[in-house]
């Protein structure tokens, strides 16, 4: 009977940490920065500031000259939390699907014979493999679709959960914010 009511706790404590990362992630597709920002771990702002984070997601998706579509993500998985020094740890994993386009300065969609398109194209491949690349020749746009993972945070291990996306090229600034064990789990 204990390990129902504990397998139980675990599994509303999971809930939790996806519905929150999923909030997270609907504030960010609705350009709502401010909020979103609210869900970043703090660990994240003793390297950059909060306000900095909002300019830079702003400028992101607000940039002229690239359109980028998310959605929300499905087939989450979530691990169940640990206690590493004094906080609590726990990883989603999902396949991340994003659609970016590069625009002329008209506002119309470049072509696959541009170079900037070749480029962006190769940067792609290289960072997520070909196969996880595609160009729709008809609407201009990327289809990138990378395995990611983010990691939950939480002072007590129920409630409070924040999040940090962890991309490999990050890792020199992420790596110190994290536990070992954590990381380790990332690679």
């Amino acid at each position: 009977m204990f390990a129902i009511v504990m397998t139980s706790e675990a599994q509303e404590v999971q809930k939790k940490i996806e519905k929150g990362f999923l909030e997270m992630q609907s504030a960010i597709i609705k350009k709502d920065f401010n909020k979103s920002v609210d869900y970043i771990a703090d660990e994240l702002f003793t390297v950059i500031p909060k306000s900095q984070m909002v300019s830079i997601l702003q400028s992101t998706f607000s940039n002229p000259q690239m359109e980028i579509v998310l959605r929300m993500p499905e087939n989450i998985a979530v691990s169940a939390p640990e206690k590493e020094g004094e906080k609590f740890y726990a990883i989603l994993s999902f396949p991340n699907i994003q659609k970016i386009r590069l625009l002329e300065a008209s506002g119309l969609p470049m072509n696959k014979d541009n170079e900037s398109v070749k480029q962006m194209k190769s940067t792609f491949e290289s960072a997520v493999g070909t196969d996880n690349v595609a160009f729709d020749d008809e609407t201009g746009f990327f289809t990138v679709t990378v395995d990611q993972k983010t990691v939950a945070i939480s002072d007590d291990g129920k409630d409070g959960w924040k999040y940090l996306n962890f991309d490999k090229s990050q890792a020199a600034i992420l790596g110190p914010l994290l536990p070992a064990s954590i990381l380790e789990k990332l690679q």
